[in-house]
């Protein structure tokens, strides 16, 4: 598949279970020191943050273990459960995207490429998935590695899309959603590293 070439350099060292569990203490990480950081961040910024549902970052972090335990492939739940697992990890990843940009929120409102709607700049919480997908592309990921991000992206927020499909969409299989939150993580990991934390 496409997608396991995309993310074939996503960290294999660890089993699912112990990245979701990585997944589940980042995220409660960011929740406990980002949501009341007046102390160290922008006024702007720390508005933003504290207003943001980090908890329900942690929340659909502790879900993603619902998804270890794969339905039969003719299991009338087959379906429905990998559409809900697809939203599950496209809402962490959109969310980790804004998430980042709301940290540096000063620099992102006076970007010249800041997501506009109407000439208006965007807060980052306001940014669909396409266009925080296009931004990071085009201002945030290093150029070694834009590529492979960019796609993974993509293929997650195609994905997840399948929550709102009428019409039939390719949903790929369990495999591929268990690959992508090895990817996940790895997003979340470096976008850990670069924001600033507390002197």
């Amino acid at each position: 598949m496409i997608f396991e070439l995309l993310i074939g350099s996503a960290k294999r060292e660890l089993t699912l279970p112990e990245v979701i569990d990585i997944i589940i203490h980042r995220n409660k990480g960011i929740q406990a020191f980002w949501s009341s950081s007046h102390e160290w961040a922008s006024t702007a910024a720390a508005d933003v943050l504290n207003e943001a549902r980090l908890d329900w970052q942690v929340s659909l972090s502790y879900t993603l273990k619902r998804w270890l335990e794969v339905p039969d492939a003719d299991d009338p739940e087959y379906d429905g459960a990998l559409i809900l697992a697809w939203a599950n990890l496209g809402a962490l990843t959109e969310n980790t995207l804004k998430f980042f940009l709301s940290v540096y929120l000063d620099d992102y409102m006076t970007d010249q490429d800041a997501i506009k709607l109407r000439q208006k700049i965007l807060k980052p919480g306001d940014a669909s998935f396409e266009a925080l997908r296009i931004f990071y592309y085009k201002k945030i990921w290093d150029d070694n590695n834009k590529k492979e991000r960019n796609n993974a992206i993509q293929t997650i927020q195609q994905r997840r899309n399948g929550i709102h499909a009428f019409n039939n969409r390719d949903l790929a299989a369990f495999k591929e959603f268990h690959e992508a939150i090895f990817y996940y993580r790895d997003i979340l990991e470096e976008l850990i590293t670069r924001v600033p934390l507390p002197e």
